[in-house]
């Protein structure tokens, strides 16, 4: 795991983006080993859409921030409602390693 993940850490990750329920939000969903995530999120945690007012189903990233980080658990907090499983998120270390990458 690169030392660059550390707690608090900001991070994108690679999603699906469709409408949300209101103007400021969106939609995502992040494939996960075994599951998804599912989440409403504010539109300001979008950071690539490649079509922001499209009522279709896209490829973009979104954010999250790292709340806990070891060797054999990360959980992922996002800035939005209604996140399936829950929030914070659990997801496989080496997922992330693969998937995300630091926000500047």
């Amino acid at each position: 795991m690169p030392n660059s993940f550390v707690n608090g850490s900001i991070v994108s990750l690679p999603c699906e983006i469709r409408p949300g329920m209101a103007s400021v939000e969106n939609e995502i969903r992040i494939r996960v080993p075994d599951r998804a995530i599912l989440a409403f999120v504010n539109r300001s945690s979008i950071l690539r859409d490649p079509a922001p007012d499209s009522s279709k189903v896209r490829e973009g990233l979104v954010k999250a921030v790292i709340i806990f980080f070891s060797e054999d658990d990360v959980r992922l907090l996002f800035a939005g409602q209604d996140v399936e499983p829950s929030n914070p998120a659990r997801v496989p270390p080496a997922w992330l390693e693969s998937n995300a990458k630091l926000v500047s």
